[in-house]
């Protein structure tokens, strides 16, 4: 080898060697990374380790102090691990008695067979690994050994993998027995609470509604001078007043209970409408408000429901109205509407008056507190009207909207789905003989208050029934033993032997004449009760004179009626207009002695409606009411001509001009019984 071979030998070797030497750093610098990574790995599995043995720690402290039962299971619905309250509550010794059982299998060690829980909890887990949501679900088990039931609500929640397959599910039991029971123990005590309004308000309402008949016995049987008819006036309204507090105090509590129920019948709406307009607007145009009333052509005059529930909200409504308009005007405006594809009967209430704050737009219709009450309303009341009106149309599936502007007055707008009635209701009401006298009749009245038997006596006496009383049922059954009656009245509400025992024991007696019962309350499907324990009708406390004559008329033999009744060829209609209600009262009286049937109007507007409506056989009209002059003539060129507008008057020259007007003839106030009966005697000739 040459020396220039060696030398570039020598060179390349120098060469491999320094790369050598650089391969050989760089293998230690790979190794101690190699060394630091492994230290740093052996040191984040020991952290991982510990974090993993802390939260298994915590995990298993849970399960042992938490007072819940806690169940984690697998994918086959068996069980992995459970809290220590739960293995406390199955009776076992050790978790293993439980590990690699069901759901269904754990309840059944402590619930028996025949636990509904059973047969609901595999839909349970079912539902939870298709959604893999948490699942919440409300439960009672009754544990076998004990016989105790107690209730929980159950949280479903599913496990899953870090990829989201399902796992298994981790149920939790939270205990609601005592939330359970507080929630029956409340619901227990409002039932109480109803139950003690229902028995007092039937202990108040009795002697109240014996006031109110023995004031009118009072006045058919006597000719009060002016200031005793005001006291007896006086005696109904605040008689009056109070009974319908009490039933709006008796009604709210069971709709606000769930309880309500709706007595349906066909009903006249026009009547209805009459009824609820002649007081406001008598109270509105005292106070110098004008008072407006439209009602859609297109309203039918029959509508299906429950008239008494309806009427109330309506007129809760208006009298909300005059109460807070002193001045401008109230219009009612009556219509029907469709409205979410149903037909609605609407009731729209404007009024000029102080208008609603907007604080108090949020608890419009909440009921009042007492001391709300008299600050915001001036006087002392039930504070119910707004939200009995309110919860009437919610029953009903309708609402209320309120539209106000504080001190520029409300829109109050009562929506209804009613259902239209049969219009041969309006016939049937109007076809309905009245009966004159049934001597030859013998009926029965039983009740326990002497003063009640006495009012429902003098009910029927006129109609010159043959009447006796007894003042218990176990009474009533010794006398129809010994006697016969074409009819019976009996009590609903007796001690010892209510009216339904009473009548039970007639009927399996033989006895199989009319029974109708006797009530405080026009209580919601009353007629189908009655029947369905034996009694063929009843009437409501106070008696109506009317319906009294529909039970006699319904329930009495042909031949009993025959000879009795009036057509309503015979019986006068006769409208009275007046505004003051002692005026239109004492007419009444007089007119339906003489067997008329009477319709009363406050106002020229009513006056004119129901003259054109009914076309009476009589009009007595006060020229000295609010447009009376203008009402005389409108009637005298509206009524048909076998109509008689005569005028009722104190002032000669008033009638005088009544008689320019329209007016064929005047009676001047006070006048007799005579006086009328004449005056209709011309009539009938």
């Amino acid at each position: 080898m040459t020396p220039e071979q060696l030398n570039e030998r020598l060179r390349k070797l120098e060469l491999e060697n320094k790369r050598l030497t650089r391969a050989n750093e760089r293998l230690k610098v790979d190794i101690k990374r190699a060394e630091s990574m492994h230290r740093a790995r052996h040191t984040l599995d020991d952290e991982v380790l510990e974090t993993m043995y802390r939260q298994g720690r915590y995990l298993e402290a849970m399960l042992q102090h938490n007072s819940e039962f806690m169940f984690i299971y697998d994918d086959n619905q068996r069980l992995v691990r459970c809290s220590d309250s739960a293995i406390a509550a199955f009776s076992v010794s050790s978790q293993s008695d439980l590990i690699g059982r069901t759901h269904s299998e754990l309840i059944k060690l402590v619930a028996g067979t025949d636990n509904r829980h059973i047969y609901d909890i595999e839909n349970r887990f079912e539902t939870v690994a298709r959604s893999g949501a948490i699942l919440h679900d409300d439960t009672a088990i009754t544990f076998s050994a004990s016989g105790i039931t107690m209730y929980f609500h159950v949280i479903y929640s599913p496990l899953t993998d870090d990829k989201g397959n399902f796992n298994g599910v981790v149920a939790v039991y939270h205990e609601t027995t005592e939330l359970v029971h507080a929630v029956h123990r409340a619901e227990e005590s409002e039932r109480a609470k109803d139950n003690f309004l229902l028995v007092m308000g039937h202990e108040i309402l009795t002697p109240i509604n014996a006031i109110k008949g023995l004031c009118e016995m009072l006045s058919t049987i006597s000719t009060p001078n002016l200031q005793q008819r005001e006291w007896l006036d006086d005696i109904l309204t605040t008689s009056a007043k109070v009974t319908d507090l009490l039933q709006d105090i008796l009604d709210y509590s069971k709709m606000s209970t769930s309880q309500a129920e709706f007595n349906n019948h066909d009903f006249d709406l026009l009547r209805m409408l009459n009824q609820i307009i002649e007081p406001a607007s008598a109270r509105s145009l005292q106070k110098g408000v004008e008072f407006i009333t439209e009602i859609n052509r297109n309203v039918p005059r029959v509508f299906y429901g429950d008239e008494h529930k309806i009427s109330k909200a309506i007129t809760n409504l208006l009298e909300n109205a005059v109460k807070y308009t002193d001045k401008g005007k109230i219009m009612i405006v009556a219509d029907v509407q469709l409205r979410q594809r149903k037909q609605h009967f609407i009731v729209s209430i404007m009024d000029t008056g102080s208008g609603i704050a907007e604080e108090q737009m949020k608890r419009l219709f909440t009921p009042l507190k007492l001391e709300e009450s008299i600050e915001k309303r001036g006087s002392m009341g039930s504070g119910l009207g707004l939200a009995y009106a309110h919860q009437v149309a919610e029953k009903l599936g309708g609402e209320i909207t309120v539209f106000s502007n504080p001190g520029e007055g409300a829109v109050f707008t009562i929506w209804l789905p009613l259902s239209v009635g049969n219009p041969a209701f309006i016939q049937e009401v109007a076809n309905l003989p009245y009966i004159r006298t049934l001597p030859s009749v013998r009926a029965l009245t039983v009740d326990d208050n002497p003063i009640n038997l006495t009012v429902i006596g003098g009910f029927l006496k006129k109609h010159d029934l043959k009447v006796e009383e007894a003042l218990s049922g176990a009474r009533a059954l010794e006398l129809v033993k010994n006697n016969y009656y074409d009819i019976i009245f009996m009590d609903y509400m007796m001690p010892e032997m209510d009216g339904i025992t009473a009548t039970k024991e007639l009927r399996n007696n033989g006895v199989t004449v009319p029974i109708i019962a006797l009530t405080a309350y026009t209580m919601p499907g009353a007629k189908q009760f009655f029947m369905e324990n034996g009694l063929d009708d009843y009437l409501s406390k106070p008696l109506e004179d009317d319906r009294l004559n529909q039970i006699l008329y319904r329930w009495l033999p042909l031949n009993l009626l025959a000879g009795a009744i009036s057509s309503t060829g015979e019986t006068l209609k006769v409208l009275v207009a007046d505004d003051l209600p002692g005026g239109r009262k004492a007419l009444r009286i007089v007119l339906e002695k003489l067997k008329c049937f009477v319709f009363e109007a406050a106002t020229a507007a009513t006056a004119i409606s129901i003259a054109e409506t009914n076309a009476p056989d009589v009009i007595f009209a006060e020229p000295a009411m609010t447009d009376g002059y203008n009402m005389l003539q409108t009637l005298s060129e509206r009524i048909p001509k076998h109509t008689r507008l005569i005028t009722l008057t104190r002032d000669e020259n008033a009638a005088k001009y009544a008689k320019s007007l329209g007016s064929v003839q005047s009676i001047l106030k006070p006048y007799s019984s005579k006086t009328v009966h004449d005056v209709l005697m011309t009539v009938n000739s």
